[in-house]
């Protein structure tokens, strides 16, 4: 991927993070017209299927105070 893909993708999400009240399954519709629609980084099912794997993670992974 490149350094503008990567910057670009971390424009889109930032500007989605100021407006997620919620978390991320809230602006996931809006994620998925950048990723899917606008920018064609990945096709719809395989948003749909790194979603599911991200939801299959477990929650906590770190902590800030450990």
């Amino acid at each position: 991927m490149s350094e503008e893909t990567l910057a670009q993708l971390a424009m889109d999400f930032s500007a989605l993070s100021l407006i997620a009240v919620g978390g991320a399954i809230t602006v996931l519709p809006e994620m998925h017209r950048s990723v899917v629609e606008v920018h064609g980084w990945m096709s719809g099912a395989q948003f749909a299927d790194l979603f599911a794997l991200a939801q299959a993670a477990p929650g906590r992974i770190f902590s800030w105070s450990a």
